[in-house]
């Protein structure tokens, strides 16, 4: 069994509460640092809500029981009979199958929205100072969650810094400002000149236009960072968060 393979077995096994003790507090401590391993985990739930809201379980049980009253029914007969109940039966499975997909796809394009696509939407966090020997009064102020204060520092600067740039943008996207964040992650982007904040400006601009009803904008930004395995954020943006992208831009008509 690949690492995979292990890994999809222990997603299951939390789902299903078999994982105790030890176990259990490994993988707690694995979900809370690794973005990609939650977001798979997300989609796993969302697959067993669906799956236990239509009832898949009990309708494969009931085809299991048909199948095998009819090869008990065909015993006495040539084996080439029992052919025809078994591909019945695999044809009654592959239409459940089938409604579990529907029934997954209906409860993610009805229940997706702007901030549940990505798993880490809450506000950037600071942690440590990029190659300056003192922190800034607009650090600061990041540091300690004073989000007003950041941007009414921001907004007194001539020439604000990249880094002053992306602060503000993130303290108006926690402020639930989308589309000053927008505008303030922009210069971060397209400068000429390389930041130490251009990645991490990337993603909470995909994830500011994402907030602002731009679903379109957000997923060139989140296909870039999917294609690049040394981009900052890669292991944020999975094929699956793409996929609900376009579910919801097929929802909002955008």
């Amino acid at each position: 069994m690949d690492s995979s393979e292990q890994q999809t077995e222990k997603i299951t096994r939390y789902i299903d509460g078999e994982l105790t003790g030890d176990e259990l507090k490994d993988f707690e401590l694995l979900v809370n640092s690794n973005p990609a391993l939650q977001s798979e985990l997300q989609n796993f739930e969302l697959a067993k809500k669906a799956v236990r809201h239509y009832g898949l379980k009990q309708q494969v049980a009931l085809e299991h029981a048909v199948m095998m009253r009819e090869l008990r029914g065909g015993a006495n007969t040539p084996g080439g009979s029992k052919i025809i109940p078994f591909l019945r039966y695999t044809m009654r499975i592959a239409a459940v199958l089938l409604v579990m997909i529907i029934a997954v796809s209906t409860y993610e394009f009805l229940s997706v929205s702007p901030k549940n696509i990505l798993s880490a939407s809450e506000p950037y966090a600071l942690s440590i100072e990029r190659g300056a020997e003192q922190t800034s009064a607009i650090e600061k102020a990041y540091a300690e969650k004073a989000y007003p204060n950041v941007i009414g520092i921001f907004e007194k600067e001539t020439q604000p810094a990249a880094k002053d740039e992306f602060l503000a943008g993130a303290s108006f996207l926690a402020l639930n400002q989308p589309a000053k964040a927008v505008r303030a992650f922009e210069p971060v982007v397209n400068a000429s000149t390389t930041s130490p904040y251009k990645e991490d400006a990337e993603y909470y601009l995909g994830l500011s236009y994402l907030q602002n009803n731009e679903p379109a904008k957000a997923k060139t930004i989140l296909e870039k960072i999917h294609g690049d395995k040394d981009h900052l954020y890669h292991d944020r943006v999975s094929y699956f968060t793409l996929l609900k992208v376009d579910l919801l831009m097929l929802k909002s008509g955008k």
